[in-house]
């Protein structure tokens, strides 16, 4: 079965520095060639935010290597489209930060698993999550 994985910004990061943070069953399932691993732009503006703030400006060489990276991964871009700005809109979900609404809403209109450690997601009902 092919399975489609959106991966949250922290696994991204991690992934791509601290993979043993990583539960061993997602280092699995990333690896598994016969899934579809997606990582959100909203992901990446995340990121260059913080290391913008020098708030992790250890992930600044990631971002700038990001598409050499992606593709040693075998990871895709999932590009943001206007379904997933309005059902972020719409979450019936408490939480605030814009950058999870939106890969949430993304995991959600693509009928993907999201890949995160944030217990914040586990309240939003109909996603299905991977750690």
């Amino acid at each position: 079965m092919n399975k489609s994985l959106l991966v949250d910004t922290h696994t991204l990061l991690w992934y791509d520095n601290e993979p043993d943070k990583l539960s061993g069953a997602v280092r699995k399932a990333l690896r598994n060639p016969n899934a579809t691993i997606y990582v959100s732009p909203i992901s990446l503006y995340e990121i260059a935010q913080k290391v913008r703030l020098n708030s992790l400006p250890e992930a600044e060489e990631m971002l700038n290597q990001i598409h050499i990276r992606l593709r040693m991964y075998k990871f895709t871009i999932l590009p943001v489209n206007e379904l997933h700005a309005l059902r972020a809109a719409h979450l019936d979900w408490d939480h605030r930060d814009p950058f999870d609404r939106m890969i949430a809403a993304q995991a959600l209109e693509e009928q993907c698993v999201l890949v995160t450690k944030d217990a914040a997601f586990t309240s939003l009902k109909g996603l299905r999550i991977m750690w």
